[in-house]
């Protein structure tokens, strides 16, 4: 039992999940924590699947390649160079800032990892890259694929859509996600100016130039779509009064030719 209490406070720090298949195996959870260890800035450290020489990382050809075209939609959502998103095993450096992001149901089933990203993005309020650099992406030295995968076309098609929801959500001008704030930070958000409110509250979101142009493009693609609709309607509507096209002569000649037979 000492033993178990010493385990416990080594890793309460930590907060993490792990592939439920094992594809990564648990003897890779010290290489996690050490990277938290040894950088300080780091907040989260993300296996990656790189196949080296020297690793055992067996995998499909079709889940590698469909995964690295979406790992590279990822990156270009995200503005930053991440390399490997879905690899279930992750380890957070415990923290508000964690809870935060953990405090409200992830919107994605399957790429909550992105999701997870995300909000950190949202939440600071900062460039991607700043982000980026509390990331670390440490390739892991064994994973394989495990037959009997629950992930099916279906779900890849969703997560494709989702992944726009989610830009939508949390990376556009108009973000919806607004986690649980503490009750002191609500109210710290409540009794200063919009601006300020928008620096303490994620919730909040302060107009600026960047959202303004945004929403100017947005309404005029809409107003160029609502023109070009009612062309197309206008068109349709006087082209059903047009006269019916005369028939050629060989058309009527060969239309009087089959009435005499």
């Amino acid at each position: 039992q000492q033993q178990q209490q010493q385990g416990g406070d080594r890793y309460a720090g930590y907060v993490g999940f792990w592939d439920a298949d094992l594809a990564t195996p648990l003897e890779e959870v010290g290489g996690f924590e050490q990277a938290l260890q040894e950088h300080g800035h780091i907040d989260m450290v993300f296996g990656a699947r790189v196949a080296l020489l020297g690793r055992n990382i067996t995998r499909h050809a079709d889940r590698h390649y469909l995964g690295r075209v979406f790992a590279t939609l990822v990156s270009l959502q995200l503005n930053m160079p991440i390399y490997d998103t879905q690899c279930g095993a992750k380890l957070f450096r415990a923290s508000e800032e964690l809870a935060l992001v953990l405090s409200t149901p992830f919107a994605s089933r399957w790429i909550f990892d992105v999701e997870i990203i995300a909000r950190y993005i949202r939440l600071r309020r900062s460039p991607a890259r700043r982000v980026a650099d509390s990331i670390y992406e440490l390739p892991l030295r064994e994973w394989r694929d495990i037959s009997g995968s629950k992930v099916k076309a279906a779900d890849k098609l969703a997560a494709g859509l989702a992944l726009a929801a989610l830009w939508w959500t949390y990376l556009s001008p108009w973000p919806t996600w607004c986690p649980l704030l503490p009750p002191a930070a609500t109210a710290a958000s409540t009794s200063t100016s919009p601006t300020d409110a928008a620096a303490a509250d994620p919730c909040v979101v302060a107009p600026t130039a960047h959202t303004h142009f945004a929403l100017l493009c947005v309404l005029g693609l809409c107003v160029l779509l609502a023109v070009v609709v009612a062309a197309v309607a206008v068109r349709r509507f006087f082209s059903s009064f047009r006269r019916q096209p005369q028939p050629s002569q060989s058309q009527q000649l060969s239309a009087s030719g089959k009435k005499r037979q």
